[in-house]
Order: structure tokens, then C-alpha cells, then sequence
């Protein structure tokens, strides 16, 4: 009797190790002291390649992500956009990209997939410390002072304006007999 055996083999769906190609551009990827990105990026590549890659039971593991090379050795950390567009490689993920929702190809040969969907504008705010509001208060009531100096001083102007007319035509009248003013 012939005897046969199933056998069920699985490739990996990533290499070992993914490399990467980035630029600093905040606010969507800045950089810590130690040369590593951050920001919105390194977060949503993590969890795109963990998602996509899988875990390559029969091979060499889980994928790794080096953000700290790209493929050719080189330092993955790239100083301008320009220099991104140069490494683009079939087997490295770049970013930021410029692009736009509805694209599926970069350059017209590579996979293109929009993670961050920006209107174009980035709106940072800083929170502020509560204990310097009252400083701010003060700041506040002390720019508006030269303005509460020219009121009182225009006011103060008009006053003697006024004074001066009314004494001037009292003067005047003190020249006429008020009873003959009178009707």
C-alpha cells in the first residue's frame, strides 16, 4: 500500500527586516534626541507592517522595522523630500509622501497608500501653564493703559474747552442787565 502524507508549506509575507526612508517634517514626523522618528508616522507604520506582515511562523519571526537604515546601508533619516524621492525602492517604506487620497501609484511605478489624510493645514496649540493666566491678565490691562491715558487726557481737554466757552459767554453776559434778558 502506497502511504502519503499531506504537507502544508507557508512562505513569509515580508522580509526580515523592512527598511525605511523618512524626512523630518513636522508636524506629521519630528525626530527625538536620539535620532529616532516621531510623531504621527512611526505609530502607523508599526502597526501597518505588524497588520500586513503577519508572523512568519516556519521562517524568521516577526518583521522588524529599521528606521534607522535604508536598504543600501545608508542612513534612513534623509534632510529634505527630495532626497526621499531619490531612495524610492520597491522594498523600503517612505514617508511623508506627498500625495493625494485617490492616488495608488507614486511616480507611476510604486504602491502608494495615503495614511494621513490632511486638509493642508496643521493647527498646533500650546496649552498654557494656569498659574501664568493672571500674568497674562495683567499683560492684557497694562497694553490697553496708553489708551485709558489719551481718553482721559482728550477728556480732560475737552473739559477746559468747554469751561472756556461757558465762562467766556458768562463774561459776556455780565455786561447786560439779566432783567432785561428776561421776558
Amino acid at each position: 500500500m502506497l502511504q502519503s502524507y499531506v504537507i502544508s508549506t507557508e512562505t513569509c509575507r515580508c522580509p526580515p527586516v523592512l527598511y525605511t526612508n523618512w524626512w523630518v517634517h513636522p508636524p506629521y514626523l519630528n525626530k527625538t534626541n536620539f535620532g529616532e522618528p516621531m510623531g504621527i508616522f512611526p505609530p502607523i507604520v508599526k502597526s501597518m507592517a505588524t497588520w500586513a506582515c503577519g508572523d512568519c511562523v516556519n521562517g524568521h519571526g516577526k518583521t522588524v522595522i529599521n528606521f534607522s537604515s535604508d536598504r543600501k546601508s545608508n542612513k534612513a533619516e534623509k534632510s529634505n523630500n527630495f532626497e526621499v524621492l531619490r531612495d524610492i525602492d520597491e522594498e523600503v517604506l517612505s514617508f511623508p509622501l506627498y500625495g493625494g487620497q485617490y492616488v495608488s501609484t507614486y511616480l507611476g511605478i510604486y504602491t502608494y497608500i495615503p495614511l494621513v489624510i490632511s486638509p493642508g493645514v496643521a493647527f498646533i496649540t500650546v496649552d498654557d501653564n494656569p498659574a501664568d493666566i493672571p500674568l497674562y491678565i495683567l499683560k492684557a490691562v497694562l497694553d490697553c493703559f496708553p489708551f485709558v491715558v489719551l481718553t482721559v487726557m482728550m477728556a480732560y481737554l475737552a473739559g477746559i474747552i468747554v469751561w472756556n466757552l461757558v465762562s467766556k459767554s458768562f463774561h459776556i453776559l455780565s455786561y447786560f442787565d439779566v432783567a432785561q434778558l428776561r421776558y
